[in-house]
């Protein structure tokens, strides 16, 4: 073994502490034995079309509430290890007429943490007040300007007053229901969250400004440059070319699993339509894809340098995007 390769090596042995550290678990080792994250995509489907992602694409699917109850059944056995549960991936959850339903359900199993992302634009006051009850923890709002003419140029299909009123509202009800978390915050807690761009960008300041005076203790507002779906979405003038990160180990394949509403299980988020099926829980349990041969492979090659042979990973760094985020405290 050469100097380059004990020196690479050591190099991927400190990676994979950082992500160890980042799991909360003592070694690698321990990441066999059950997720800590999940994206559960309850539906397939998009009432929105923005400019950044490939929701054309998509075959619109509901995940059949068997199903999902199947899943909650087998998380909520191992509530004490999961960190928390995402009830959303690719396209709109709130398409989901069960969706309070099923955060209800992964609440009565005990999972800790029950959040998903939206874009707010069927977020009725009915639906709100729905959320609420239901004991979701956290509520994530995407919207990328803050003005009509900016935020309808990338967010095609949906209607600035109508999204902001929403959001606004909600925020209004969280006050009214008083529920707080282990912290005394509101809850659930808001997150408000833009991709920043060439086209929004110089909104940025203004934008920060209008969401932070309007969240509230414990809230976050946030912003991130766009990605590029692992090398399958190249939209001129949005995307720049990523680093060489072959020598550093990808945190997702580590401690989140993806599952789509159909019950495959795909490499990671960006993994939109299962080009590496790992598994299916309509076939086999959670804890069985998880500890799969497919799996253990693509950990491997993330282990061992050999992630740019995974061309959705090559220069990929969608978990490790540097996120501007502002705290309420």
């Amino acid at each position: 073994m050469n100097q380059e390769e004990v020196n690479n090596g050591d190099y991927l042995n400190s990676q994979l502490q950082i992500i160890a550290d980042r799991l909360n678990i003592s070694n690698m080792g321990e990441a066999g034995h059950f997720p800590r994250f999940f994206e559960i995509e309850t539906f397939r489907g998009c009432n929105a079309r923005c400019v950044y992602c490939p929701a054309d694409e998509w075959k619109v699917k509901k995940m059949p509430n068997e199903l999902f109850s199947q899943l909650a059944k087998e998380i909520g056995e191992h509530s004490d290890w999961v960190t928390w549960v995402c009830l959303s991936r690719n396209g709109e959850p709130l398409l989901d007429r069960d969706l309070e339903n099923k955060i209800k359900e992964l609440k009565d199993k005990g999972v800790k943490y029950v959040t998903f992302s939206t874009n707010a634009s069927m977020l009725t006051e009915e639906r709100a007040r729905k959320l609420i009850e239901s004991g979701l923890d956290e509520i994530r709002f995407s919207i990328d300007g803050v003005s009509k003419e900016t935020f309808e140029g990338i967010r095609l299909r949906l209607k600035f007053e109508e999204v902001v009123g929403n959001i606004e509202n909600f925020l209004k009800l969280r006050k009214e229901y008083e529920f707080r978390d282990d912290k005394g915050n509101l809850k659930p807690k808001v997150h408000i969250r833009a991709v920043m761009m060439d086209s929004n960008k110089h909104e940025e300041e203004e934008w920060n400004d209008y969401w932070t005076e309007r969240v509230g203790e414990g809230d976050i507002v946030s912003s991130k440059p766009p990605h590029s779906w692992g090398n399958q979405l190249k939209t001129q003038g949005i995307f720049v070319p990523g680093q060489d990160y072959a020598l550093t180990p990808c945190v997702s394949i580590y401690g989140t699993m993806i599952v789509h509403a159909d019950g495959s299980v795909p490499l990671c988020g960006i993994d939109y339509d299962t080009k590496h099926l790992l598994g299916n829980v309509n076939e086999a349990s959670i804890k069985e894809v998880w500890n799969s041969e497919e799996f253990k492979k693509i950990r491997d090659m993330h282990s061992n340098g050999k992630r740019n042979e995974i061309e959705e990973c090559r220069d990929c760094n969608i978990w490790d995007t540097d996120v501007k985020e502002i705290y309420q405290i």
